[in-house]
């Protein structure tokens, strides 16, 4: 089975959003001490450089999923370990939000969007995973 065309986009887009994003938010870790201190569990510097990682796996296997349709589960569960981080996190600092925007602003815009682009992709990798399992397979 080819890999669709939506999902090869979708996991391409992922991937550049990990790896801009980052970089974005870090001035291209010339700053990352801006996002670390606000959240240094998730977000060391270590954990900062992962995060592009991620995303050059994503692009890395964009055309090859249907392959390998247990991969977007495994990409599921990595978004889901940080919407949940974000949503305690969010739960918790959300009053901090005003100072890392007067710190530095992509930080600020990092840590406010940060949740939602996760939950997006977490959805899409849920559902690539659904419907790929469930896909007629072709004799081999």
């Amino acid at each position: 089975m080819e890999t669709p065309r939506w999902v090869t986009k979708g996991f391409v887009l992922s991937g550049i959003m990990n790896i801009v994003g980052v970089l974005l938010a870090t001035h291209g870790f010339t700053a990352h001490e801006d996002v670390m201190k606000w959240d240094p569990g998730a977000f060391s510097l270590l954990g900062l450089v992962c995060i592009p990682i991620w995303g050059l796996t994503y692009i890395a296997v964009a055309k090859h999923v249907a392959k390998l349709p247990n991969i977007a589960l495994v990409f599921f569960i990595e978004k889901l370990v940080y919407i949940t981080n974000y949503a305690i996190w969010i739960s918790e600092r959300s009053g901090d939000l005003p100072a890392i925007y007067e710190d530095s602003l992509l930080p600020g815009v990092f840590f406010t969007i940060y949740g939602a682009n996760d939950l997006i992709f977490g959805l899409f990798f849920g559902i690539v995973f659904l419907k790929l399992k469930s896909a007629p397979k072709a004799d081999a």
